[in-house]
């Protein structure tokens, strides 16, 4: 029904020109969800000089809105916050109540995702003028989700009772309103930064529920990618293993690739994990015959990001090492610390630390692990100087 829609907006899309090309191409970015990003933003910048020329304001603070979606999706933060702040900045000077609590709330989503820490995310001064807004202007289809907005600053903050309400509150909403993707978003932002592994899996459950309900597989996936990740913070090994595999038929089977990549990344680091600690039950060969799958399956996958090249390189090495093959364990994981940022060496570090030392290579094995643990050192700084100004600035 959604594609039958989306192609036939597009047939229109291509004989239409004037204000009645900027609606269709807003339907267009909304039944999208501004997938794929690139070709729904060919349209709208077509509809976005359109509504330039013709001086339509409240069409381009849409178009601001859906181009921060848009510019999101393709990893440009600098282009999504000037784009929320346009949409604000035209907003501001309209007669429309519900365009400005939007704007907004989308300033707010933009620093609440790429600035979490950061003053302006704490305050969230965006978000509670937009509740304000809202609130006093019965804005009842805007005002569940600015809730969640809300209460994601929060949880930042790390005010999670304050947090906790206004996520709550906000999905109460948004399930009266179907709009069930926006309730497992926050069900999912909720379990995954609550702090409490037990109370975190409560919501998770919520969020794979809804999914499953309503056949939402991608969301599916990613909540029950995190409820392993809570399984293996409470040390239930087992149930961290059953639950990525749950995640990866899934995936599979609806094509998932977006998804799979990691899911077979954590299946792996999940099974050395479990090899290399000597936790029990375990079949050794069983699981590394998995293992070794699941690279191979992230072989096959065909991803762009340079990063990914290391990532199943590494794979490749934790691999070697839990099948003692120590040599072509180390000389891959040097492979890797030769090529990845400076800030993931110290992992890799210690990964050589552990391989040497058990080929009996004391002397660098003793060389790696110094490196970790000067990283570390840094890392600590680094993480109490922040602290400190974040005192420093609540202070004042």
């Amino acid at each position: 029904m959604e594609e039958s829609k989306i192609q036939r907006i597009k047939k229109e899309l291509a004989r239409t020109e004037g204000e009645e090309y900027v609606l269709l191409a807003l339907d267009l970015a909304k039944i999208t969800n501004c997938k794929p990003p690139l070709e729904v933003k060919g349209f709208l910048d077509k509809a976005f000089r359109l509504a330039s020329d013709l001086n339509l304001e409240e069409s381009l603070v849409e178009i601001h809105i859906y181009y921060v979606a848009i510019f999101y999706r393709l990893g440009d933060r600098v282009k999504c916050k000037e784009n929320a702040f346009a949409s604000l900045a035209i907003a501001e000077g309209l007669d429309n109540p519900f365009l400005l609590a939007s704007a907004l709330k989308k300033c707010q989503d933009v620093y609440n995702v790429f600035e979490k820490y950061s003053n302006d995310a704490k305050e969230c001064k965006y978000g509670l003028r937009a509740l304000e807004i809202a609130k006093e202007h019965n804005l009842e289809d805007a005002l569940g989700a600015i809730y969640t907005t809300v209460g994601t600053s929060y949880l930042y903050g790390n005010r999670m009772e304050d947090a906790t309400q206004f996520i709550i509150k906000g999905i109460e909403i948004l399930r009266l309103q179907k709009k069930y993707i926006d309730c497992i978003v926050a069900y999912y932002n909720l379990g995954t930064r609550i702090g409490d592994q037990e109370k975190g899996l409560e919501y998770l459950w919520e969020a794979a529920k809804i999914a499953n309900e309503h056949d939402l597989y991608f969301y599916a996936c990613g909540a029950y990618r995190e409820i392993s990740g809570h399984y293996y913070g409470l040390k239930q090994y087992q149930k961290q293993l059953k639950w990525l595999r749950h995640a990866i038929v899934i995936a599979e089977r609806e094509k998932l690739e977006s998804q799979l990549a990691e899911l077979y990344e954590r299946l792996c680091a999940a099974i050395v994990i479990i090899i290399r600690n000597g936790i029990p039950p375990f079949d050794k060969e069983k699981l590394i015959s998995e293992a070794i799958d699941c690279c191979n399956k992230m072989e096959a996958l065909e991803m762009t990001k340079d990063q990914f090249v290391d990532r199943k390189k590494m794979v490749r090495a934790e691999i070697a090492y839990v099948q003692e093959k120590y040599d072509l364990a180390i000389r891959l994981f040097l492979e890797v610390h030769e090529s990845v940022d400076d800030g993931y060496k110290y992992v890799i570090d210690l990964w050589l630390y552990w391989t040497y030392k058990a080929v009996g290579n004391y002397k660098k094995a003793l060389e790696f692990y110094e490196r970790h643990e000067e990283a570390q050192k840094e890392k600590y700084k680094e993480a109490k100087k922040k602290n400190i100004q974040e005192l420093h600035a609540q202070f004042e």
